[in-house]
């Protein structure tokens, strides 16, 4: 009890500088950890929000037309997602004259794209140059008929003054000859697949030679309306 006593400032001090740390080292707990607390909260509407935003980028209605060799030509509504392959799909597919080797299916769409599917003959026409009719330059060569005439006796009325030529023009217009084109070259023609190809190939290899480019029409496949599609581009 003397001891007690004695020493009880001290001891009352010294219970007073730990309640004071306590209490200051619990404070200071608090405040960080409601910091901590606000900074986690505070951070999950912003993730959110990023994610909404990502989601809405990937689901954005796009628009693309496409024409030419498909079943129903038209505008689209497609999204990121999709290829070119899946335009042609929702247009119904494609048509038997269709050419897509120049075409990569597997491109993702971009919006308001415009897709062009040509046909085999239209593509092998697109970088071919305009047709050129050329005349050919007047080569005649002189006449003399004075010795025709003698003292007048002789008149001379609407004679030739110059010789002719029956082949005064030519043209660069390129025909395909249905006796001798190869598939390939047959295939260029509008509407002449690879099955119609061999088929006018067989024809002529077992039947002979066309005599006219009217005998196309004798080969199976090839009616009347492919004919007049093609018959100014053919010759036997």
């Amino acid at each position: 009890m003397d001891i007690l006593k004695k020493y009880y400032l001290h001891f009352l001090i010294g219970f007073l500088f730990i309640l004071m740390v306590g209490i200051y080292g619990l404070y200071g707990y608090e405040i960080f950890h409601d910091k901590t607390s606000n900074k986690v909260i505070d951070s999950e509407p912003l993730a959110l929000a990023n994610k909404d935003e990502i989601d809405s980028n990937e689901d954005k209605t796009m628009y693309v037309e496409i024409k030419g060799q498909v079943v129903n030509p038209g505008v689209y509504a497609v999204t990121s997602d999709n290829i070119i392959n899946d335009v042609i799909t929702m247009a119904g597919g494609l048509t038997e004259y269709a050419y897509t080797k120049n075409i990569n299916l597997s491109k993702k769409v971009s919006d308001e794209m415009v897709i062009v599917i040509y046909s085999a003959y239209e593509y092998s026409t697109l970088n071919k140059p305009q047709i050129v009719y050329v005349e050919k330059p007047c080569s005649c060569e002189d006449v003399d008929i004075s010795s025709c005439i003698q003292n007048g006796s002789s008149i001379i009325e609407d004679g030739p003054s110059s010789s002719t030529s029956s082949d005064n023009t030519s043209t660069s217009k390129d025909l395909i000859n249905i006796n001798t084109a190869s598939q390939s070259e047959l295939e260029t023609l509008s509407g002449i697949g690879e099955a119609k190809a061999q088929a006018i190939i067989k024809y002529r290899t077992e039947k002979g030679s066309f005599k006219t480019i009217e005998d196309i029409i004798n080969v199976d496949g090839i009616s009347q309306t492919l004919f007049d599609k093609i018959k100014d581009y053919i010759t036997v």
